[in-house]
This record gives structure tokens, C-alpha cells and sequence, in this order.
């Protein structure tokens, strides 16, 4: 993560005339205080800022500030769901005012377009995260930091309790699986989420011929045609063809377009893949446990380079990682309705 730094932060956390100023409050979403502007919110209200594609459902928000990417991708992934009767296109880095509030979205390494929002108000400089993706993203910009007093973030798989093994050390034996698949005659069937660790792994496999569900193969299409650093991906018809890496989405089941079961081995490449449910549940023969956010030591460098005393942990805090944190000298809230976390949340 590279860090950005700005003007000194007003002392105490005071705006204009001494007031608390600003910060991050829940009213059925993320909302910033006496300021009417919403982060991911799913009500209809204006104006919000859109971290991503899938952050919202549906979204019926007269004004939603976002990526170009993340409307493009929005358009060409999402099946329904109304489409927003205002776009602001705010592309990374290019400060810009809504009022009295100036904003800049920025990478948040989670997949193409998805941003992070610094917002600058009333002298305070706050930060909704959203989701941060991987330490190690190759396929997308990877995260940057920007100074601030507040962070407002997701934390789902951030807790010490979630033992996800190193990355690098994943990412070779899903080499090595899918290569001595192929040397014994049969097709490697990986099963993933389709935005995000899609691209990775086709990334990370360019040098191999790729087929893919439509869900996959049209993601993988539209982010290529964005500018990601992707190989084509042919779209799975009737069956792969010899020597082919086959990319399935995650909580879709293996079905039309696969060979018999006893000419695949497949491999479940997701966070999920730390839970033996899951991976007997999609019928993987192998399991490669990747968060597709961040995990704990990349969001604690994070909130440490940002150099934030506050951090608000958006719907759950898992006990551990709050410990963590105020062990820090962050304070730590939550913002939300009182749900369980989801651990392993896509």
C-alpha cells in the first residue's frame, strides 16, 4: 500500500468553532454526520457513493458517485436493478466538491474500479474504505492510504481467528494443482467468485488456455476491455476443449458445459475454502483458501499508515480484532444493526 499524506488534521477531531466536527453515523447505511451524503447505502437516498460493483444491490439514488469502471462494469454484470437516474464518473485521484464536502475516490485494491473515499469537511479528513482487497492484487490497482482522522471499513475477513495460510504459498499450489490435473488427462475446474478473484486467477494462469462459465468469461471480457492485465477467456459452451483451465463462479452449480465428474478435479479458490462445509458442499477436491479482502495484517497496515484514531467497523466487529486495534490506541465502533459477522462474506 503506498500512502498519501495531506494538510495536518484538525486537533481533537474539531471543526469550525470548536464543534465535534463530522464523522461516519448509521441511518439504515453509512452516512456522514450533519452532511447529507451516503456511502453504499441501499435506501433511496442521495447523494451516495458507490465503493463498488455489488456493494449495492439496487440502487434508486437520484445522484450515486462512482468509478467509470464500476458503472461499466455495473451495467454489464448486473441483470437488473434500475440504473441510477444521475452518474457522477469520478475517476481515481481527481479531488472534486459536492458542496461543501471535497471527495477523492482511490484505489481499494478489492477488483477493477472499486475505490475508497477520502472526504475533507468542516476541517476533518475521514475515509470510507468499504471493503479493501488483498495485499498481493495484480489484476487491479492495488490499495492505497490516504491520511485520515476516521476510516469507516468492512472487516469480514479480517479477524486473527480466520488462519488463512500465506498467499504466495496458495498461489503455488494452485499452480501445481492445475498443471498435474492437466498432465493426468483430465480438467481442472476452478470455483471462485466471479469479479475480483476471477481475474486474479486468470492473471496468474495467462500462460494456460482459459474457458469459463458466461458469468466468469463476461466479467473477465468487460475488465479486459477496460484496461486490465487479463488473457482472453473463451466462454464455456458444450464442453472444454483439451488442455483448458475452466473458471466456474462461486454459489453456482457445477452443471452444463463440464465433463463427466470423473474427468474434472475441481478446486474451490476462495475464502470459503477454510470451511470443510463449504468445500465438500461445491464437491472440491482440493481447497485454496484466499480472502477476497483484506485479511488482518493487511487491514491493521492500513489503519496504521492512514494514521487513524478512529475506526468504524461497518454491520459486525469480530472480539479479537477490536482488541487488536484498541491495543493500537484506535478506537473502535459499529455501525450497523447488531448482525453476526460474516466471516466469509464475498
Amino acid at each position: 500500500m503506498s500512502a498519501r499524506r495531506g494538510p495536518a488534521r484538525a486537533a481533537g477531531g474539531r471543526g469550525r468553532g470548536g464543534r465535534p466536527g463530522p464523522g461516519f453515523v448509521w441511518r439504515g447505511g453509512v452516512k456522514l454526520a450533519r452532511v447529507p451524503l451516503w456511502f453504499d447505502a441501499p435506501r433511496v437516498v442521495e447523494p451516495v457513493v458507490l465503493s463498488a460493483v455489488g456493494a449495492v444491490e439496487q440502487l434508486h439514488a437520484g445522484r450515486v458517485v462512482a468509478t467509470p469502471e464500476t458503472f461499466a462494469l455495473r451495467a454489464a454484470l448486473q441483470r437488473h436493478g434500475r440504473a441510477p437516474a444521475g452518474e457522477l464518473r469520478a475517476p481515481y485521484g481527481r479531488p472534486f466538491a459536492l458542496g461543501p464536502v471535497r471527495l477523492e475516490l482511490f484505489p481499494s485494491g478489492r477488483h477493477l474500479g472499486a475505490a475508497a473515499c477520502l472526504i475533507e469537511v468542516d476541517g476533518r479528513r475521514l475515509v470510507y474504505a468499504g471493503e479493501l482487497g488483498p495485499a498481493d492484487t495484480v489484476a487491479a490497482a492495488p490499495a492505497e492510504v490516504r491520511e485520515a482522522e476516521c476510516l469507516a471499513l468492512w472487516a469480514r475477513q479480517a479477524s486473527p481467528r480466520l488462519a488463512f495460510p500465506p498467499r504466495a504459498g496458495v498461489w503455488e499450489a494452485l499452480r501445481s494443482f492445475v498443471e498435474s490435473t492437466l498432465r493426468g488427462g483430465a480438467w481442472p475446474v476452478l470455483v471462485m467468485p466471479p469479479l475480483g478473484a476471477a481475474q486474479e486467477v486468470a492473471h496468474r494462469l495467462a500462460d494456460l488456455p482459459l474457458a469459463a462459465h458466461p458469468t466468469v468469461a463476461r466479467a473477465c471480457a468487460r475488465c479486459r476491455a477496460l484496461g486490465a492485465d487479463l488473457p482472453a477467456v473463451r466462454t464455456l459452451g458444450r464442453a472444454p476443449q483439451s488442455g483448458e483451465v475452466v473458471l466456474w463462479p462461486e454459489r453456482t452449480r457445477l452443471g452444463p458445459g463440464l465433463p463427466a465428474r470423473d474427468r474434472t478435479r475441481v478446486g474451490l479458490v476462495s475464502a470459503a475454502a477454510l470451511d470443510a462445509g463449504a468445500t465438500a458442499a461445491c464437491g472440491a477436491d482440493e481447497a485454496f483458501p484466499l480472502a477476497s479482502q483484506a485479511d488482518f495484517e493487511t487491514l491493521g497496515t492500513f489503519v496504521a499508515q492512514s494514521g487513524a484514531r478512529e475506526v468504524a467497523l461497518i454491520r459486525g466487529a469480530d472480539p479479537p480484532l477490536v482488541d487488536a486495534l484498541r491495543a493500537r490506541g484506535v478506537g473502535v465502533r459499529v455501525l450497523g444493526p447488531p448482525l453476526q459477522m460474516e466471516l466469509f462474506g464475498g
